[in-house]
């Protein structure tokens, strides 16, 4: 068989297939570098959520350690000064020895010098009272050393004691920075969730109005009611445009709902001069008549639990969402929640605070919770 007369398998497709395997093995290769970064983010993330963790309890450690620390450093404090002044007292007395043994040597000098002549048996008592005078100096030297040794070691004990108590003050410095940075993050959490109530109260719009007006005996009737998803407990607040601007004129509370209508009581009025009246309208961030909110909880809270607030929302008509999505309306942020705030900022999610539900939404909290 002649094989030069077969077909060649063309060289433009030989280049071809081998575009197409270096493309694949790159391809390939990418996505095992990209699996590996992403897998070694999240072992930073898990190791540095567990590096705060360890930081806070040792923050609470600290704290708990000063007082006790202050309390020991006053006791070293007076016990240095009782030592002191027990150095001095007996500093005073090796004084006075030393001043009585000298005027005895002298009185037994001038006895010598007196009775040499005449009492030879007094030479050999003289030069015993010499001895024993040596032995008294001897003793009053070694004292002196004692007493010297005994303030090196006080001054070396002061030193050590003044360097622990600058470690501790270096140590408090640094838990009042670490608490100064978290004082900073809650007052710039309280600015944030402050800036959003007074973005909501500016934009209020109508969510439905007042058809009859008994203010003067504490009710109004509304036209909403079951068919728009109205609910008993929920409160409105009641304004008007006045000068080209929204005035609050006083809040409301549903006490009875019909099918199209509802009975209201008023909470309050702001100016008994401007009473609430037929056709002002209401105002409810979180009612929709035409629609079922969803809200995401988030945090730590300081009168409800997370379990309580999802309860309240699903009984009040609302939608409960465990995920931020761009189909929730609302997020309940709490304590130590940023991560979901940025979420929630990123997807244009409006953002309330505790109070800022329990204010105004729309169910009746139960007189009975106990919070956390």
């Amino acid at each position: 068989m002649d094989y030069s007369q077969q077909p060649r398998t063309p060289g433009w497709m030989v280049g071809l297939f081998i575009i197409f395997a270096l493309a694949t093995g790159v391809t390939f290769g990418l996505f095992i570098y990209h699996h590996a970064v992403k897998a070694a983010y999240r072992e930073q993330y898990v190791h540095l959520q567990g590096s705060i963790k360890d930081l806070r309890a040792y923050e609470g450690k600290l704290t708990s350690e000063i007082q006790p620390l202050e309390t020991q450093i006053q006791m070293k404090r007076t016990l240095a000064a009782s030592l002191d002044t027990s150095d001095k007292q007996t500093i005073e007395d090796v004084n006075r020895l030393v001043e009585t043994n000298k005027q005895h040597l002298k009185a037994i000098s001038d006895a010598i010098d007196k009775e040499q002549s005449t009492y030879l048996g007094l030479l050999k008592d003289a030069k015993d009272r010499r001895q024993e005078l040596g032995q008294e100096e001897q003793r009053a030297m070694t004292n002196e050393r004692d007493f010297d040794e005994k303030r090196a070691g006080l001054r070396q004990k002061i030193e050590a004691l003044s360097q622990d108590i600058e470690s501790v003050k270096k140590k408090g410095r640094q838990a009042n920075a670490d608490l100064d940075v978290r004082v900073a993050e809650l007052e710039d959490r309280v600015r944030e969730l402050t800036q959003q109530r007074e973005v909501d109260a500016k934009e209020l719009r109508s969510d439905g109005q007042i058809i009859e007006s008994q203010a003067a005996d504490g009710f109004v009737v509304i036209n909403r009611g079951h068919r728009e998803n109205l609910r008993l407990g929920t409160r409105f607040s009641v304004f008007n445009r006045h000068g080209g601007k929204n005035v609050i004129k006083g809040v409301i509370e549903v006490t009875k709902v019909d099918e199209q209508v509802a009975v209201a009581r008023v909470l309050s009025e702001n100016d008994g001069n401007d009473p609430i009246i037929v056709n002002d309208q209401l105002a409810n961030p979180v009612y929709d008549p035409f629609k079922i909110r969803g809200f995401a909880v988030r945090g730590d809270f300081n009168h409800f639990s997370k379990d309580e607030l999802k309860r309240f929302i699903l009984e009040s008509g609302g939608r409960y969402d465990e995920e931020l999505t761009t189909n929730t309306d609302f997020l309940v942020a709490g304590d130590r929640c940023d991560p979901s705030l940025q979420q929630a900022i990123k997807l244009g999610i409006s953002i309330l605070s505790e109070e800022q539900l329990i204010e105004s939404q729309l169910f009746r909290l139960p007189q009975t919770s106990g919070g956390k």
